[in-house]
């Protein structure tokens, strides 16, 4: 039987004090802003002000169970996180000077997301509460980590570290960027020359400037990416990945394969016709640098055929994970549907905001009308086009309408997972969930317009998934 969770909440005296903080604050800031006029707002704004800030306050609900912390706050958008113990890197104490005449802490738990750094806050606990539940919290991280690695340790013996090297080798095939996209500007400019020469019989000369902007435009990009394919390629071996590129500055970049957090490939329409993708390997410290494709550079490659996209893809996963031929498929996205509407109430923003436009200026009805099937043609395709799945190794989500991008992150990379119910979910009664790695691909991962018996169970499963991986069973 499971031990019963210790919960704490925000102390009376921290309350206390959130309130005449805002009773003070909203005081100032309408009499300062405002002047003479501001006394009349200040006492509207108050009482609202503060009765939101008590009520926030009492929502706070801290709860220490045998898997991590979890954290509960929210009115009109309720949210609760769960911190596991084999995630926190740290957790780190706060006191302000007025907090230390009154015997207050703040405790901060940090992942490795940058969201631990809000959602992860303890708020208005006192001394002998901070100091019981930092030693509880720091007990168990040491706790799980040390079992963890123990037991991970043990199952990489068991399954052979070494079955990779012994069948792949030390070095494996060069990649390099595809010349497609180069020969697809020339042929731009080629088509160019002859309609210089179509439309001059119409206009006269003056149509050389199509030329002359076509030249410039497709002659760019053609010089462009000729360039990087020249001094741009990718290796790799059984334990790491090198990428090099530049032209007057050389950059190379060596990742380790238990440094990748998650590998994302990517196809715009562009791409799909002549067979091209991007991937983008990522670290957690993505190495930035000028130019549109520094989310790319050089931690990725552009303009690669879509095959070696996908053994790039296959054999950096398979090093990550030695069994990941063998794994099998946990669950589906039928599993955890979105509701079927979903598409109707991602439109209905945009299209409230015509109307009420449309009160004031009302050529915005007709835009309106104009752009509300196009939105519901547009979100309906989305949604249609999200899947994903899970192995018992990998998350695998696949979306998009006009690009389309697919992201595998190993589970043992997911940091934090957090049910939520923003204003407009609320409304309709609708929950996500949000995935949390340490890399920008967070963003991606976030699953929308879910009933709350779902999002709860898709959480309940990410969340067994992440322990068993943790422990190598």
């Amino acid at each position: 039987m499971a031990d019963e969770p210790i919960v704490y909440s925000k102390n009376g005296t921290a309350i206390f004090f959130d309130v005449i903080g805002t009773i003070i604050g909203i005081f100032i800031v309408c009499l300062y802003a405002l002047e003479g006029y501001g006394l009349i707002p200040a006492l509207i704004f108050t009482p609202i002000g503060a009765i939101y800030i008590y009520l926030l306050d009492k929502s706070y609900k801290y709860e220490l169970r045998e898997d991590g912390v979890y954290v509960y706050h929210g009115i009109i958008s309720r949210t609760h996180a769960l911190f596991l113990y084999e995630k926190i890197q740290d957790v780190n104490e706060s006191q302000s000077f007025i907090h230390r005449i009154f015997g207050i802490k703040n405790l901060r738990i940090s992942t490795m997301t940058s969201g631990s750094q809000t959602g992860g806050m303890l708020y208005g606990l006192t001394e002998d509460q901070a100091t019981t539940v930092r030693k509880e919290i720091l007990e168990k991280v040491f706790s799980a980590t040390h079992s963890g690695a123990k037991s991970f340790s043990t199952s990489k013996n068991k399954s052979g570290s070494n079955e990779i090297s012994s069948k792949i080798g030390k070095l494996q095939g060069e990649i390099e960027p595809s010349l497609i996209v180069v020969n697809f500007y020339f042929k731009l400019i080629l088509l160019s020359i002859f309609a210089t020469f179509a439309v001059s019989l119409a206009i006269g000369w003056a149509a050389v400037i199509i030329f002359i902007i076509s030249l410039l435009v497709f002659g760019l990009q053609a010089v462009k990416n000729f360039i990087y394919h020249k001094y741009t390629y990718l290796q790799y071996d059984d334990e790491k990945i090198f990428i090099k590129t530049g032209f007057l500055s050389r950059i190379t970049t060596t990742i380790p394969y238990n440094k990748i957090q998650d590998i994302q490939i990517s196809r715009g329409p562009f791409d799909r016709q002549i067979g091209l993708a991007s991937i983008n390997i990522q670290t957690g410290e993505q190495t930035r640098y000028g130019g549109k494709e520094a989310s790319i550079l050089p931690q990725g490659l552009i303009n690669i055929r879509a095959e070696d996209a996908l053994k790039i893809y296959k054999f950096a996963m398979e090093s990550i994970h030695s069994e990941v031929k063998n794994e099998k498929l946990q669950a589906e996205m039928k599993k955890f549907p979105f509701t079927s509407n979903a598409f109707f109430y991602t439109s209905i923003v945009p299209i409230l905001i015509l109307l009420i436009f449309g009160l004031f200026y009302w050529p915005a009805i007709l835009l309106c009308i104009v752009m509300t099937p196009i939105i519901l043609f547009f979100s309906n395709s989305y949604f249609k086009s999200i899947n994903y799945y899970f192995t018992d190794k990998n998350l695998i989500m696949k979306r998009g309408v006009i690009v389309f991008d697919t992201i595998s992150v190993p589970i043992k990379n997911i940091q934090d997972v957090v049910v939520g119910q923003g204003l407009i979910n609320r409304i309709f009664g609708y929950y996500y969930v949000k995935v949390s790695t340490i890399s920008a691909s967070s963003m991606f991962l976030t699953y929308d317009y879910l009933t709350q018996e779902t999002a709860q169970s898709l959480a309940e499963f990410l969340r067994n998934q992440m322990k068993k991986n943790m422990t190598g069973d």
